[in-house]
């Protein structure tokens, strides 16, 4: 309501960065929310992948009125999603405006993938355009904490300065030692291997962790079986 002189609302979080002025023809498209796509394995239950909230684009007046119907919206909910993944919608805000954007009758847009991903990328940001410096979004989310290795070398010309320091704290190396809890689908799968190169899979593994113990997959689906056959194509061992 404090926006509700305003026709559209730019959520701009502290991790993001926008490259060129690109503001007006995003709010020309007609649609209620845009944010980056999101992979399948983060936001699995939801049928709509758009779009990440923490740099995104949203319709003041699209959203006073659907926020009317979040009771509503919430028994739906209970219709055919688990306790767990409500609380899930609650607690994750982006994931309740993009669940909105699938039910019938309220109307509320959001965009393809490949328009999202012209208006933001957060992940997979190496892989969503094979020439990134090319084909800039208008703004990315996270770059830093996620990303730093592919939009640091794309940020820097544009005049900012960053200490060894951090530099150090947030490439790739430093990232991956610095969680062993990475999210292998993420890194091996959506992120680095493309292919069954057994010499290119154990030179990439073992730059992301530490193989003394071998790894442990968790989930046994689609994804699980890729990663495991992934593993083993390059002699880890897979507890």
């Amino acid at each position: 309501q404090r926006f509700a002189a305003y026709e559209f609302l730019l959520i701009y979080q502290l991790d993001a960065f926008v490259f060129s002025n690109r503001l007006r023809e995003f709010c020309s498209l007609g649609y209620d929310y845009i944010g980056a796509p999101v992979p399948r394995p983060y936001w699995g239950f939801l049928k709509k992948k758009v779009g990440n909230g923490g740099f995104s684009l949203r319709n003041v007046s699209a959203f006073i009125k659907l926020l009317k119907y979040k009771d509503e919206i919430l028994l739906m909910a209970q219709q055919e999603l688990s306790r767990a993944q409500i609380g899930s919608l609650l607690s994750a805000e982006d994931q309740f405006w993009a669940y909105c954007s699938t039910i019938p009758g309220f109307g509320f847009k959001t965009p393809s993938i490949n328009i999202a991903k012209k208006f933001s990328v957060e992940y997979d940001a190496g892989h969503v355009y094979r020439n990134l410096s090319n084909h800039l979004p208008f703004g990315c989310h996270r770059w830093y904490s996620d990303n730093f290795d592919v939009w640091w070398p794309i940020i820097e010309p544009y005049g900012y300065v960053l200490p060894d320091t951090v530099k150090q704290k947030y490439t790739r190396s430093g990232i991956f030692y610095r969680d062993r809890k990475a999210n292998v689908y993420e890194y091996l799968i959506l992120r680095i291997i493309r292919g069954r190169d057994k010499s290119r899979i154990v030179e990439v593994f073992k730059k992301c962790f530490v193989l003394d113990d071998g790894c442990c997959v968790w989930g046994y689906g689609k994804d699980g079986k890729r990663c495991l056959s992934l593993l083993q194509a390059g002699d880890i061992h897979v507890a």
